[in-house]
């Protein structure tokens, strides 16, 4: 009977060895296993991209998405020689960067700031670049922006008392006399190359977007994030991993005000441009949601959410304040939450997802200046 009973047991040994190996690999996915290719589908990865980074559009998250893969796959960036701007406010020119036409070689990922100009873009990157961009309900986006660079204390108006003052004086000034000549009334227009004399002209504003939308394969909705990314994913034929998301440069919640009505009306029709920019890809977007197929987005969200919940609790103890070293390094707003790495710190993967910006960028900057090197070594 003993002998009997002695291959089952065997069986049930092993059964539970193989129960546990299954566990231990899925409840560590996020970490061990992170940039395994899970598609099934005949499509190849995309390694080109030019993502038009706008204000205040929730861009910083998405530009982590680029620097990540980019790093992770040792692609070429565009750079900027300091700091986190091209050119922005004058439009981007090639000698910004070097030139590695000359090395026979190409950029491959165009994320930082800079103001969108297709002729000058199309000078550095592949014929085969990906372009991709974000847009924000333009009410949000102006009172993110009037807070986060305080514009209250330069202009010495609150936006709830907008309603008491000359708004053709407001109006001048945010479009012609901008914050540091880049920030001030629809922005994103101004962000996409857009002349600020055309501001009020609908239909050349019409025209550009739909200039705008011949030019971009992607105009993602801020508001509509999880959408945005799963279209993205799609798009780039990239895994949910390379598309996982935090929320990067937001402000603390308890420091965003709620205005009043007659103040928010105001404020669209200052932004008239970017409402109408806005309403076009919020538009394009559930078409575009359509195609793809609603239950197979709904799907593919849920998928999504599922990893990124996984990736936080590894990577993250919380979300706090940036320190006061922060600040004054990034000359940042005060109110802008970070994240604190959980005791996982360390793992390369968690690094990439939680770097600040311009962290971020000195990080590949330092990369990248060693490829130069190297190639001019070459060169001799």
């Amino acid at each position: 009977m003993d002998r009997l009973l002695r291959p089952q047991t065997l069986l049930i040994f092993c059964a539970i060895c193989v129960f546990c190996l299954l566990w231990s690999i899925i409840r560590f996915a996020p970490v061990s296993i992170t940039w395994v290719n899970e598609r099934t589908s005949v499509c190849k990865p995309r390694v080109n991209v030019v993502f038009l980074k706008t204000h205040k559009c929730a861009s910083s998250t998405i530009q982590n998405i680029f620097f990540r893969y980019g790093d992770a796959h040792n692609l070429t960036f565009v750079l900027p020689n300091e700091r986190n701007y091209l050119g922005h406010p004058l439009p981007f020119h090639h000698t910004m960067v070097p030139d590695l036409f000359k090395y026979n070689r190409t950029y491959n990922i165009l994320a930082h700031h800079t103001r969108f100009n297709e002729t000058e873009v199309k000078k550095v990157m592949s014929q085969d670049s990906v372009y991709v961009t974000v847009v924000r309900d333009p009410l949000e986006l102006f009172t993110s922006l009037y807070s986060y660079y305080e514009l209250d204390k330069i202009y010495r108006l609150k936006l709830e008392n907008l309603h008491r003052v000359s708004l053709k004086t407001f109006e001048y000034q945010l479009t012609f006399k901008r914050l540091f000549g880049k920030l001030g009334l629809n922005q994103m227009l101004f962000d996409l190359g857009f002349s600020p004399k055309y501001f009020r002209n609908l239909t050349a504003i019409s025209d550009f977007v739909n200039y705008t939308d011949s030019v971009f394969d992607l105009v993602m909705i801020a508001d509509r994030m999880e959408e945005s990314l799963v279209l993205l994913k799609d798009l780039m034929c990239w895994d949910y991993n390379d598309v996982i998301a935090f929320r990067h440069n937001a402000r603390n919640d308890t420091n965003k005000n709620t205005l009043p009505p007659k103040v928010q009306t105001i404020i669209r029709n200052l932004n008239t441009g970017d409402e109408m920019l806005y309403r076009y890809f919020k538009h394009r977007l559930e078409d575009r949601i359509r195609e793809f197929g609603k239950d197979k987005m709904a799907e593919e969200i849920l998928e999504l959410r599922r990893r990124t919940n996984l990736f936080y609790k590894f990577c993250v103890k919380k979300e706090m304040p940036m320190s006061k070293a922060q600040i004054l390094k990034e000359k940042t707003n005060s109110r802008i939450i970070t994240f604190l790495p959980s005791d996982s710190g360390g793992n390369e993967t968690c690094n990439r997802m939680i770097f600040r910006e311009l962290e971020y960028t000195e990080k590949l900057r330092s990369k990248q200046q060693n490829m130069y090197q190297n190639m001019n070594k070459k060169s001799f």
